[in-house]
């Protein structure tokens, strides 16, 4: 066992089971799908072990695969080329995207980045849609609130270029995209309220 990494998982994992606490259980510092991740695998597998744990790990860079070839499709259907470009393109792409997850070396795409990589795949939707309240841009506003509760790194990224994007609508005037982003933050927001107890929540803005 990484004592250190598995540790900063097992062991706030081990705390809810026992308290049934999040934050006011164990200090999270990554997030609460960071630190509390394995308890959906016990959950899944009825069984409380670091094998299961590390099982969710397999699968969460699976996801980033899949994910992966999904945002490289996107970008191949975006580019100038004939259809058999495009076809070689993606088939190129794809193989270099899926080669920097690795199972074995994660310092490339951990499983941290699966929502990252989600979010940049409804963001390529986004941006290419006319302007009008959609879907897309308002699960990407939900996505970016919701972030804070995976890993709070990779929620300060997306929240970041959120901003950017809300920037760049209202400057060209896109009024519809803009409120369906803001219709999105309002819908995470009233999850995060209803579903997390005001003392957890507390503590969560605290470690934040």
């Amino acid at each position: 066992i990484d004592i250190f990494h598995e540790g900063v998982q097992l062991t706030p994992s081990n705390n809810f089971r026992l308290s049934e606490g999040s934050w006011t259980a164990s200090f999270l510092e990554r997030g609460l799908f960071g630190n509390l991740f394995p308890i959906i695998m016990w959950f899944l597998s009825e069984n409380q072990s670091i094998g299961a744990t590390r099982l969710g790990t397999i699968l969460l860079i699976l996801l980033n695969k899949v994910l992966l070839v999904l945002l490289a499709k996107q970008i191949s259907e975006n580019i100038n080329f004939k259809n058999l470009g495009k076809i070689l393109f993606f088939l190129s792409l794809s193989l270099i995207f899926i080669s920097f997850a690795d199972y074995y070396d994660q310092s490339h795409f951990s499983r941290r980045f699966v929502l990252y990589l989600l979010f940049f795949n409804v963001l390529i939707q986004a941006i290419s849609i006319k302007n009008n309240l959609s879907s897309s841009n308002i699960l990407l506003g939900f996505i970016s609130i919701v972030s804070f509760l995976w890993w709070l790194d990779i929620a300060l990224y997306l929240n970041t270029v959120l901003l950017l994007v809300l920037i760049f609508n209202f400057y060209r005037k896109e009024n519809l995209k803009f409120y369906s982003i803001l219709i999105g933050l309002t819908l995470g927001i009233i999850t995060m309220l209803l579903f997390i107890p005001y003392s957890e929540l507390k503590i969560l803005i605290s470690n934040a």
